[in-house]
């Protein structure tokens, strides 16, 4: 038909022509996914036919299959129960450790209660304590700064100076 169009051009021909390729793009579309449906249910099949027994001895295929199966969730269940027992273990330690901390405090409160400087040497020590953090803190401080400043760029010739009143920068030359 397209000879003919060509042939003897006609809009309706022409038309027609185009109509028959778009249906037939169609079709090749169609026939491709349908190819690869089919390719996938035959791979599925191919995957599954030991559990649907279609092959000889299928039967003792599924015992095995089965029982391997059975096997690794017996593990399974025997790791969870090994994971249970050990947060078990954990738990009671961690209970025996609070209730440890909490007669240690009960009797570092009482000791301090009998005597009564110990409250105040107690005091002492966290203000010195805090006033060496502080001394740290600030010797850590200086320490950044004076990096911070050892790596600031250097200019050579002269140092860059901004003129207050246009804005422009001036570069003074050193003196010598």
């Amino acid at each position: 038909m397209a000879h003919t169009v060509a042939e003897h051009p006609s809009r309706e021909g022409t038309a027609v022509v185009q109509r028959f390729r778009e249906v037939l793009h169609d079709f090749k579309v169609r026939l491709r996914q349908q190819q690869v449906a089919l390719r996938q249910k035959r791979e599925n099949a191919a995957l599954f036919r030991d559990l649907r027994g279609d092959k000889a001895g299928g039967a003792a295929a599924v015992t095995d299959t089965l029982l391997r199966e059975r096997s690794s969730l017996v593990g399974a269940n025997r790791a969870i129960d090994n994971i249970l027992a050990q947060a078990a273990e954990t738990r009671e330690a961690l209970l025996r450790q609070r209730s440890t901390l909490v007669t240690s405090a009960g009797t570092i409160g009482s000791m301090l209660a009998r005597i009564p400087g110990a409250s105040l040497v107690m005091d002492a020590i966290a203000t010195r304590r805090l006033r060496n953090d502080r001394i740290v803190a600030v010797v850590i401080a200086l320490c950044l700064v004076f990096v911070l400043w050892w790596m600031m760029p250097r200019r050579s010739g002269g140092a860059a100076v901004a003129d207050a009143a246009t804005g422009a920068s001036i570069v003074e030359s050193p003196a010598g």
